[in-house]
């Protein structure tokens, strides 16, 4: 994983995931942005179908629809 690092009050949170890409593409991993502010927990961002493949190799994790909720 390719991960950029922000520690601002605001972050102009597309332009720093464009940033991430293009690290990542460069260096051939899948992007990751780690975001805080002062005094606060920090996030991670990472692609959608990145996150759901972590959740599905987690051991008896299930994608349940809404409708079977």
């Amino acid at each position: 994983m390719s991960i950029e690092c922000k520690n601002q009050q605001k972050i102009a949170i597309w332009s720093a995931l464009e940033q991430a890409g293009a690290n990542a593409e460069k260096e051939g991993y899948p992007p990751a942005l780690v975001f805080a502010r002062n005094h606060q927990s920090p996030y991670v961002a990472i692609p959608l179908n990145l996150f759901i493949g972590l959740l599905k190799a987690r051991r008896g994790f299930q994608i349940v629809s809404k409708e079977e909720a």
